[in-house]
């Protein structure tokens, strides 16, 4: 201080005043630097993440897909056997694993 006053910039805050001002902003421009780091990390995790979960859905539609073919083809044989009066016929052909697990075999 000069004769008991503080030393003052242009708009008459006190320089230690001014100093303290500085050192909060760069503090808080490095804790938004960090955040927006943060977060691009992040948005990257949910992207690979929403590939991973596309590729799943993509795997289960064919998979849905593939089972209702081999349903109604099997529907399709059980009507045409009690056409027939046979009854439910014995479908040629192996069995897929989810069908052996649900006959017991």
């Amino acid at each position: 201080t000069l004769g008991g006053l503080a030393v003052r910039n242009t708009f008459g805050e006190s320089l230690a005043s001014q100093r303290r001002d500085e050192a909060n902003a760069k503090r808080r421009e490095q804790t938004l630097t960090r955040a927006v780091a943060s977060t691009e990390k992040s948005l990257k995790v949910l992207e690979r993440t929403e590939a991973r979960t596309e590729k799943t859905l993509d795997r289960l539609d064919k998979r849905i897909n593939t089972l209702n073919t081999e349903l109604r083809k099997v529907r399709g044989e059980v009507r045409q056997g009690a056409k027939e009066g046979t009854g439910q016929r014995d479908r040629g052909g192996s069995t897929s694993g989810s069908s052996r697990r649900r006959q017991g075999r």
